[in-house]
């Protein structure tokens, strides 16, 4: 059916379908169906709108199966057993604004080409909310799909899929799976909650997503197991939107978002119920991502952040603090982390960091790498915690800061960093080994700066501005860049159980006047710019239990009883402050140096050698033990030594301080026994040309090293290297002289003559047996050179990436014309380097291969005839040498159109070529075959299938030619006034029978003009039912004897005949007959009377003739027979026949029956 419109019905109680359509342009809106066993609606074809149509209680609400071209829009389908809508096979499909509610199975299910479903709602269905299988570019778009049994949107064995700003909400299985082999998907700005597994899910086992596929704008949130993105292995997978994942959390499953790639930002909440505080989003672990925006995280709980790349990386409260949170092996740009229990560690950040630590329980830092500072604020809550350990700087001087700080511990410290606390209380700092570090307290109170280990430490180690109640104890300084410890207008504050030891300050320094309440004892300062430096002028710096030590004084001023703050003199105390009591400290562990130095590393045997302890003494006083591994030892930090032995010693020095610390160093002395110089040498030439350089090689004995060497080359230069070289530039003898003087001054003399040749420079040159040549033809290059200071290296360049190094004449071949002109040069080059070039320019032509054929005017011919032979040649490089060869023993060398009369045909086909040869011998040969005939005139005649035809039956005519010359000309004449010239085999259809039979003749005539003819008679009859010739009535006399009635039948489709033969109507004879010869019957008849003869004559087509004849019989004797007689052919004959009733008169011959009065052309016997 075509251009149907179905509209307004009311279908109620359907057995099969409510409305079943075949066809193309129908038109379905308004109907309400109830019910349906097959379907509500069912269309196969083409080019269907279904629109605003009511489809309750069927078994699938709306069927296409094998539809093109059909629109589905704003339709109700409610309660339907099966599918809410069902497209099969199904192209270009439009599925918009349907409502699909209370359905058995599936909401929208398409499986075709182009389908396009959007703004469709489904409700409340057994199965998915819309499923496509099988399809290929198929937009999901913009679709309401809520409390569905299966998934809200499945996507099985689908390319190019297009899944965009869907809204998913309680689903029994997936908010959105792919699975079976899906490609080329696109997955952008969908809403997805309250699933009961994963909201997004891919089977990935599959292989689903190597195919260029995008995820984008996925929301994924309240779901029973947690949103899911896993076991995807996607190559080039991207996100371009921000990305939201929230939920509820249940406590019990993990959200696992993983292994992909997103362009843009990731953002992760709890779900946000009204419950005050907001609840924490538990089990969230992410993991491989690549996020090229900002992962941004808050409410959450235990969370796992690895192995993730992002731009930025903040966690912080809304409300309610994070807590449980460890990032672990990421590569993040910018962090900002705010909450409980945090641990960052292995982590490279290469920007900005900010930590906000809580709590007592732990904010660990460890084992990082950062770019730049880093910050840590102030907590909100009491007894926060910081764990630092093991932090590496990339670049710059990290800095962390610490503002307003309440009852923290920090433990451990930077390397390469400052750790500042400003505004901070009740903080306790607990460090470790560091480098390159300091710690700077500014207007904090009640701190504690202890355990330190902090080695070059920048600028003052540890300063306290403005601090009150702070305790520094317990620290290691060594080698600060300014003070070790420093104080500014700090009061209240203990400074005990340091050790300081080279600082560039001062160990200590106690800045302005006005600071109170000091306490500082049990410190040790050794080797520092000063050992303390003090503004103070009545602080308690002792309680007079322990002392202060600043370095042992005793060592160096035995008689000093007392160590100050600061020392004009040993002896004298700055300021008035009480003295102090010496005691050692109660410090650190310092660990000796072992380091010295020697006056020299290489002697002479019975030398004296100085030893000079340069390294640090550890905890005093120091021990020393040298070994000079020649069996004596010392314990002087100073020592001398005389070697009596030759040999290398490996000299060693063991330091050891008083609480048993050992450190080791050593050198290697050489100890030479006495030896005399030899000053040999070799060269590389005596004889050379001015400006050449001669190298000396040194093969003589040094003595004892170090030797010195000094070459006098007797041209007013010198050397002093071992082995040198040296240029003469000026012809002349001279004599280099080797002086040479060992380590302990012996000295030798050698020296060699050196002959300087004047320099010559040769002459070059040569010529070409031809500058312009075509490509493929040798050149012979004759050289002329002479002079030059032999021997002479020769290199010929060709110009075309050819070369050669005959000395001499030499020939090239030039292969191609491609560069020409080429420049051919010959370089020689003599003994001393003079090099000189000669160049000659050789232009190469093209070698254009001449292009030959030939045209003749005939391809065969016979004897004499003359056929002319029309050139085409071009190209080449001429001039052109021309041959022609006709093959029968003649040539020609004629340049252009050539005749030839080939007087015999023996030997033909003759091969005719034409040889072009060009200039540079190029040969090309053009030929073709040239048949000759000998002169005969043809001889024909032809054969035909029927010569007895019915009218309008084809006849064939198959001729047989031999002799003449061809080409033939052809001329039939068919004899009914129809000719052909057509050669060959030919077929004639006689169209009437009138004037049969027809003489068939042809005529062919050969290209010479000899003519050969044959012709034949074809009969022609009405048609193909017997007939008979009647004899007429026959007239006799009782009595007579031998009369015959003779029947002539002719038939032209004969096939098996028969024929019966009644008198009176008695059957007297039967038999069959033949085509053309007569059925005879006797008739001997005694009685007078009347007697009716009739034959009946049949063929094997199953026609028949019947022919009577009446014999007279009377008791006298009848008319008598015609005789025979002649005439010339062309006499009109006048004949009178009498007979027993009307007939015609007609002759018999071989070619059938003629009418008499034809007039005939040749001698002829008639039967009449």
């Amino acid at each position: 059916s075509n251009d149907i419109s179905i509209s307004k019905n009311k279908i109620p109680g359907c057995e099969v379908v409510g409305i079943s359509m075949v066809g193309m342009a129908i038109t379905i809106t308004n109907n309400t169906i109830d019910s349906g066993n097959v379907a509500g609606i069912y269309l196969s074809g083409s080019s269907f709108v279904v629109s605003s149509n009511i489809i309750m209680d069927a078994r699938c609400g709306i069927q296409l199966v094998s539809v093109t071209n059909a629109t589905l829009e704003s339709n109700s389908i409610q309660d339907c057993a099966g599918d809410g809508i069902n497209v099969t096979n199904g192209v270009s499909i439009v599925i918009r604004k349907n409502v699909v509610m209370g359905c058995d199975d599936n909401g929208i299910v398409f499986w075709g080409m182009n389908g396009t479903i959007i703004y469709n709602h489904v409700d409340s269905v057994g199965g998915n909310g819309i499923f496509t299988y099988g399809s290929d570019r198929c937009l999901i778009r913009l679709n309401d799909l809520h409390d569905t049994g299966k998934d809200g949107i499945s996507v099985k064995y689908t390319y190019h899929a297009q899944v965009i700003g869907n809204v998913v909400w309680n689903t029994g299985y997936y908010g959105i799976e792919f699975w079976d082999d899906c490609r080329y998907t696109d997955v952008t700005g969908n809403i997805i909650k309250n699933t009961s597994w994963a909201g997004y899910h891919v089977d990935g086992s599959s292989a689903v997503y190597p195919y260029w596929n995008s995820i984008d704008g996925i929301v994924l949130g309240d779901m029973d197991f947690g949103p899911e993105m896993s076991e995807i292995a996607w190559n080039d997978l991207k996100f371009k939107m921000p990305h939201w994942i929230f939920g509820e959390p249940n406590g019990t499953d993990i959200c696992f978002v993983r292994d992909f790639n997103l362009e843009g930002n990731l953002r992760i909440s709890a779900q946000q119920s009204g419950s005050s505080p907001p609840p924490l989003w538990s089990k969230l672990t992410l993991t491989n991502l690549t996020i090229t925006g900002e992962l941004l995280g808050f409410m959450l709980q235990d969370v796992t952040i690895e192995a993730i790349t992002a731009g930025k990386l903040i966690i912080y409260d809304f409300g309610t603090p994070s807590k449980d949170v460890w990032v672990i092996n990421c590569g993040l740009g910018e962090v900002s982390l705010d909450g409980r229990g945090v641990r960052f560690e292995h982590n490279n950040v290469g920007g900005e960091c900010m930590f906000h630590p809580y709590s007592s329980v732990p904010f660990v830092v460890r084992n990082n790498t950062f770019g730049i500072p880093i910050r840590i604020n102030g907590t909100r809550e009491d007894l926060a915690m910081l764990d630092l350990d093991t932090w590496n700087f990339l670049a710059g001087k990290p800095v962390l800061y610490y503002f307003g700080q309440e009852n923290t511990t920090i433990t451990s410290l930077p390397e390469f960093g400052q750790l500042i606390l400003a505004g901070c209380d009740n903080v306790t700092v607990l460090g470790r080994f560091v480098t390159r570090a300091s710690v700077h307290l500014i207007r904090s109170i009640d701190l504690v700066i202890s355990t330190f280990n902090i080695v070059d430490g920048l600028r003052d180690a540890i300063s306290l501005f403005y601090c009150e109640d702070v305790v520094v104890r317990n620290n290691v300084i060594i080698n600060a860049s300014r003070d070790g410890i420093m104080l500014w207008n700090t009061n209240s504050s203990l400074i005990e159980n340091n050790t300081l030891a080279r600082c560039k300050g001062f160990g200590m320094s106690f800045l302005q006047s006005s600071m109170n309440n000091l306490a500082v004892w049990n410190n040790f300062t050794a080797n520092t710019g000063g050992p303390a430096w003090s503004s103070l002028d009545s602080n308690w710096l002792d309680d007079s239990r322990n002392g202060n030590y600043y370095d042992d004084y005793r060592l160096k001023y035995p008689s000093a009883l007392n160590n100050g703050t600061h020392w004009l003199t040993p002896y004298v105390i700055n300021g008035s402050i009480i003295d102090m009591i010496d005691h050692l400290p109660l410090c650190g562990d310092l660990k000796p140096e072992a380091s010295f130095t020697v006056n020299a590393t290489n002697i002479i045997l019975g030398s004296t050698l100085n030893f000079t302890w340069t390294g640090f003494g550890g905890n005093y006083n120091p021990t020393f033990l040298w070994d000079f591994k020649d069996g004596s030892y010392s314990t002087s930090a100073a020592p001398l030594h005389l070697y009596n032995t030759a040999g290398t010693f490996n000299v060693s020095l063991t330091v050891m301080d008083h609480d048993g610390d050992i450190e080791y160093a050593w050198y290697i002395i050489l100890v030479q026994a006495p030896r005399v110089p030899v000053a040999a040498f070799t060269q590389n030439a005596t004889v050379i040309v001015q400006g050449q350089q001669v190298g000396f090689s040194f093969t003589g004995d040094e003595g004892n090293t170090p030797a010195s060497f000094t070459w006098d080359f007797g041209d007013g230069n010198s050397s002093s290297s071992r082995e040198p070289t040296h240029t003469f530039v000026v012809a002349g003898n001279y004599t280099v002289t080797l002086t040479i003087t060992d380590f302990d001054g012996d000295v030798d003399v050698g020296w060699v003559l050196i002959m300087v040749q004047a320099d010559v420079v040769q002459t070059v040159s040569f010529n070409a047996s031809q500058v312009i040549v075509i490509g493929g033809q040798p050149v012979t290059f004759t050289p002329s050179v002479a002079g030059g200071n032999g021997p002479l290296t020769w290199s010929w360049d060709f110009g075309d990436g050819n070369a050669s190094i005959v000395e001499g004449v030499v020939m090239h071949v030039f292969t191609t014309h491609a560069g020409s002109p080429f420049n051919v040069s010959l370089t020689v080059i003599d003994s001393d380097g003079d090099k000189i070039v000669y160049w000659l320019e050789i232009t190469v032509l093209e070698d254009f291969f001449p292009s030959v054929s030939f045209s003749v005017n005939a391809t065969s011919c016979i004897v004499n005839e003359t056929i002319v032979f029309t050139p085409s040649v071009a190209g080449g490089n001429g001039p052109l040498t021309w041959s022609w060869d006709f093959g029968d023993g003649n040539a020609s060398i004629v340049e252009g159109v050539v005749m030839h009369v080939f007087t015999t045909h023996v030997g033909s086909p003759f091969n005719v070529s034409l040889t072009v040869t060009d200039d540079d011998g190029d040969v090309v040969i053009y030929w073709l075959m040239l048949d000759v005939e000998e002169d005969t005139s043809p001889v024909i005649h032809f054969l035909v299938n029927a010569t007895n035809v019915t009218a309008g039956q084809q006849v064939l005519f198959t001729p047989v030619i031999t002799g003449g010359n061809e080409p033939f000309t052809w001329f039939w004449d068919f004899g009914d006034g129809s000719t052909s010239f057509e050669s060959g085999i030919i077929t004639h259809a006689f169209l009437t029978h009138v004037d049969a039979p027809f003489n068939v003749s042809l005529v062919i005539r050969d290209k010479n003009g000899d003519l050969g003819r044959y012709s034949i008679y074809v009969l022609v009859v009405e048609n193909g039912d017997p007939i008979i010739i009647p004899p007429g009535d026959i007239f006799l006399t009782s009595g007579d004897m031998g009369n015959v009635i003779s029947w002539l039948i002719m038939d032209a489709t004969i096939g098996s005949t028969w024929f019966q033969i009644t008198r009176n109507n008695t059957l007297i004879s039967s038999g069959s007959w033949s085509n053309g010869v007569p059925v005879v019957i006797n008739v001997d008849i005694l009685l007078p009377g009347k007697y009716v003869y009739t034959i009946i004559a049949g063929d094997g087509c199953g026609a028949s003739v019947t022919d009577s004849v009446i014999v007279h019989v009377s008791g006298q004797a009848g008319p008598t027979r015609p005789t025979s007689f002649e005439i010339t052919t062309g006499i009109m004959i006048a004949a009178t026949c009498v007979v027993g009733g009307l007939g015609v008169l007609f002759f018999l011959d071989k070619r059938g029956i003629i009418n008499l009065s034809r007039l005939r052309t040749r001698f002829k016997k008639y039967r009449t």
